[in-house]
């Protein structure tokens, strides 16, 4: 190998050719302590010019760095110090707690590495003891953040209007905000649809599906609550839509308008007696 090129790779800091060079010619490199000095104090300079560079590229490059080390390349495993600060590099580079993991995992006596090796452990599901482990595993999914889960329901007239959907239905089963492909065979609406409409099938939700435990499980029909904001905000498109959708599928769908003012359950559970009569 030619001692010019290479030199000219380092003045040109051409990381991936020296890189190829190492893994392809370990021979030359170890018949040659110049060129192992050369690349030495290059991968030194790289390693503290880079210490406040925390770019994707920089991160490539400590990779790299990382594999020749472990991989015991003859010549280029680095100091303790230097390996340390390359290992801290990839762990707050890394988008995915098991990429982080395996890095800090390299390092743990290191305090910060400590640290995510003891949160990766922690977040790791726990098999759970019962009376039947023997023939069925239960793992529990824990999770040390604050519980930023969002109510099923999107205001206090839906909240209301459950709970008296339950009073009048206390045999069925009531599920707000579903998903209406989850009731709906897709291929009921393949022909019906549009391209545009077809992607609102997959996208929208119905506000409530009331369903029969006794049938299968089956939806009795379907109610939406339609507010004074629906109105003003011209929903007309999308509700007939809606309406088309159940319509084919044969699901007896309730719209129940200007909501606001109903202000109790039991005014929502008179008004769900007086219009579902039929599906008694």
């Amino acid at each position: 190998m030619d001692r010019e090129l290479i030199y000219q790779w380092l003045q040109n800091k051409d990381f991936n050719k020296i890189i190829d060079f190492l893994k392809t010619g370990k021979e030359t490199v170890a018949e040659d302590e110049i060129i192992q000095q050369a690349i030495g104090h290059f991968f030194s300079d790289l390693i503290n010019s880079s210490k406040t560079n925390t770019n994707s590229e920089t991160t490539y490059v400590f990779g790299q760095l990382f594999n020749l080390h472990t991989n015991k390349i003859p010549f280029f495993t680095f100091s303790a110090e230097q390996f340390e600060h390359i290992i801290i590099h990839l762990v707050k580079a890394a988008k995915k707690s098991d990429e982080a993991y395996f890095y800090a995992s390299k390092l743990p006596d290191n305090p910060f590495c400590a640290e995510i090796i003891a949160t990766h452990i922690e977040n790791q599901p726990k098999e759970v003891e019962h009376n039947q482990t023997s023939k069925i595993q239960v793992h529990e999914i824990v999770s040390t953040n604050e519980n930023l889960a969002t109510s099923i329901f999107n205001s206090k007239q839906e909240r209301l209007f459950f709970f008296a959907l339950r009073n009048c239905f206390p045999t069925h089963y009531i599920y707000p905000n579903m998903a209406l492909s989850t009731i709906i065979n897709s291929a009921i609406v393949d022909n019906i649809l549009s391209s545009s409409e077809k992607r609102f099938f997959y996208n929208t939700t119905i506000d409530f599906v009331i369903v029969d435990q006794f049938n299968d499980f089956k939806p009795v029909f379907a109610v939406e609550l339609d507010s004074e904001w629906h109105r003003l905000h011209n929903q007309g498109d999308k509700d007939e839509i809606k309406n088309k959708i159940l319509k084919a599928a044969g699901l007896t769908l309730y719209r129940i308008e200007h909501m606001n003012k109903y202000k109790t359950i039991e005014e929502f559970q008179q008004v769900i007696i007086d219009t579902t009569k039929n599906n008694r």
